[in-house]
């Protein structure tokens, strides 16, 4: 049987605060699956949970089709990933990957042939002998990586494993666990606040908040299709037109700033946000029909794609995602925005 992670309607309180309600997930063998949400939002305590350093209050916890709700961590064969690494700072690269091999009781030449085999994977020949004080913070995460590898788990754990390192190293280090996974198939639960990693990293994203499971997708489907306004604007960037719904269904944006059409909103007379991506709204003369009047208040370039900064009529902003070889205006000018608004979110 397939190795799955699953959580079934897990509750976990500490206090009079609830990090976890009715948490059910699924993490299948091969799928690389990542808790995404902001501090506090219960993603470590899930992670926690999995591999037993956290008791559930309620619900349960099983891995292989085997109830682990009450194991404790040295029964789960999970591998663990911190943020600060957690290496020993007193052995060598090779005997840190090695350390749970030994408690496991391997023989040494067993050991040493499992672990030239997860040095190899993840890069690291040449480093064997080096002490954690001799590495990079990359490489001692690899390291850290390896070490969770060593023991051949049946679930991947990672908790916040690039939040310490540059935004180089961080972009490396990624792609190279996103590898390592695919090339092993370890069921691997990611944790992360960064939503840029997240939509790169993962098979699937699970958006948390207060404890609970917002939306559960493919990166494509949470990004480009957010089932709640929270998702909307939790992952990635969002434009925000308020205003009064109209007697053809229309919307009316607050301020005079113009009309939004192409769906059918609400009911006449309702107030209501929309939430329209970057990627969605267009620069275009400002006399092109069907188009909202604003003024070109800053343009930020960044390499391939420019954000175009606008005020519309009541000096409300709004960004435009433009690539950059395209982009043709200058602060101050009049422009107008075509705005997609069938892939808009409404917030009442």
């Amino acid at each position: 049987m397939p190795t799955e992670l699953n959580f079934t309607n897990i509750r976990k309180a500490f206090g009079p605060v609830v990090a976890l309600d009715s948490f059910s997930l699924d993490v299948k063998q091969g799928e690389l699956v990542t808790l995404l949400g902001p501090s506090g939002c219960g993603k470590t305590t899930a992670l926690r949970v999995a591999a037993g350093f956290e008791q559930a209050d309620a619900g349960t916890v099983t891995l292989g089709g085997t109830d682990v709700t009450s194991r404790p961590p040295n029964k789960r064969n999970m591998g663990m990933v911190f943020q600060n690494y957690s290496l020993f700072p007193h052995l060598s690269v090779r005997e840190n990957i090695g350390f749970g091999l030994k408690i496991r009781k391997h023989s040494a030449a067993k050991r040493q042939t499992m672990v030239d085999d997860v040095i190899t994977r993840v890069r690291l020949a040449g480093l064997a002998d080096r002490f954690p004080h001799q590495l990079s913070g990359g490489q001692q995460q690899r390291v850290a990586l390896a070490r969770a590898l060593a023991i051949t788990p049946e679930v991947l754990l990672l908790d916040e494993p690039l939040s310490a390192l540059d935004a180089k190293v961080r972009g490396e280090l990624r792609d190279e666990i996103r590898r390592v996974q695919k090339e092993t198939g370890v069921a691997t639960l990611f944790v992360t606040h960064d939503q840029d990693e997240a939509l790169a990293i993962s098979d699937k994203i699970c958006v948390m908040r207060d404890g609970a499971i917002e939306q559960v997708g493919a990166p494509r489907d949470v990004y480009l299709a957010p089932s709640t306004p929270y998702v909307a604007r939790f992952v990635g960037a969002m434009n925000e037109f308020s205003g009064t719904v109209a007697s053809d269904g229309s919307l009316t944006l607050d301020g005079g700033a113009g009309t939004l059409t192409g769906n059918q909103f609400g009911t006449a007379g309702e107030k209501l946000t929309l939430l329209v991506r970057p990627d969605d709204v267009v620069v275009c003369p400002a006399n092109e029909s069907g188009s909202v009047r604003a003024t070109v208040n800053t343009v930020l370039f960044g390499g391939s794609t420019t954000v175009v900064r606008v005020a519309l009529t009541g000096d409300q902003i709004v960004s435009a995602l433009v690539m950059s070889r395209d982009v043709n205006v200058q602060v101050g000018d009049v422009v107008g925005l075509r705005i997609d608004t069938t892939r808009g979110v409404v917030a009442k």
